[in-house]
């Protein structure tokens, strides 16, 4: 799910030696993102297509599984089969949940690591960088999450949550490690000790009043049973899903589609403009630098007709 602390988990695990992408491929960083998403900008663009070709958005999910064209079909195979032979390498981007099961024909041997975040600091995350009311974002965080579940079924599979992550990062992120390491998974085991910001991940449900009004009964079964998955004990009965849970996220995802767009817009923008600006750095950097070498020519040249 979009900010659970997937990007701190994928960083920490590039930096015990799995492979997420060439730094060229790979998403920038953003302000609420700064350390980088740790996204392939080729899966992203894809799944967004994906689901642009069933007439939905990350925000506003197909009510069925996606189909995929057979261009997109060719596209996930590509991507796939460029990466390495062994299970050395990673592909993180919150959208599989929902396309995941047009990528799992492709990757039918993954491990796949859930993360899991408390519903109500989640959905302020996404009201703070997105503009969406946190209905919504509960909603989103209800969907993925059962989604995630679903996929993990006869799966190899690691689940942690961010509270745990954040509350002992060394630790926790060691475990995956392991983990990954008795999965089969290529890697060095060894952490970056910095990977985890602890300025990150400061939207807290707290600061809303009464946003726990806001989860049903269904939706509060749903992290219990989430946080005990996380945890390794007994798991409760698994909560069925509210039937009201598609009509209210699909009519929240259309009011707030307009703004969406225009957000989404203003991010891209910002992009562009700070890679104009760093150019235009480059560029200047050069000719200050061959003003400086001609300057240095003309007085070789000098000196050597004295």
């Amino acid at each position: 799910m979009h900010r659970s602390g997937t990007s701190v988990v994928a960083e920490a695990l590039a930096s015990g030696g799995i492979f997420v992408g060439e730094p060229q491929d790979l998403l920038q960083g953003q302000e609420d993102n700064p350390h980088g998403f740790w996204e392939r900008e080729d899966v992203v663009a894809l799944d967004d297509a994906i689901l642009a070709e069933n007439m939905a958005t990350w925000y506003r999910p197909p009510a069925n599984t996606p189909i995929a064209s057979a261009e997109s079909t060719e596209a996930i195979a590509a991507i796939v089969n460029s990466m390495p032979a062994d299970r050395s390498w990673l592909i993180k981007d919150p959208r599989q949940v929902l396309t995941w099961p047009l990528w799992h024909s492709a990757m039918h041997d993954a491990v796949l690591v859930f993360v899991y975040r408390d519903p109500l600091p989640v959905a302020a995350s996404l009201q703070r960088r997105n503009g969406f009311p946190l209905a919504l974002g509960i909603s989103l965080w209800e969907h993925y999450n059962r989604l995630a579940l679903a996929a993990l079924q006869g799966q190899d599979a690691i689940h942690l949550s961010y509270e745990a992550v954040a509350a002992d990062p060394a630790r926790t992120l060691s475990r995956v490690m392991e983990q990954l390491l008795a999965f089969g998974v290529s890697c060095n085991g060894q952490l970056d000790p910095g990977v985890f910001d602890t300025a990150l991940g400061h939207s807290r449900a707290g600061a809303h009043s009464g946003a726990q009004h806001l989860l049903n009964d269904s939706q509060r079964q749903l992290a219990n049973y989430c946080e005990a998955l996380c945890q390794g004990g007994d798991l409760p009965e698994f909560p069925a899903p509210d039937e009201a849970l598609w009509p209210r996220l699909d009519d929240l995802g259309a009011a707030l589609a307009p703004l969406a767009n225009v957000l989404e817009t203003r991010i891209e923008l910002e992009e562009i403009t700070a890679l104009c600006d760093e150019r235009t750095h480059e560029r200047d950097t050069t000719l200050e630098q061959l003003s400086k070498l001609e300057s240095e020519h003309k007085s070789l040249a000098l000196a050597h007709k004295d």
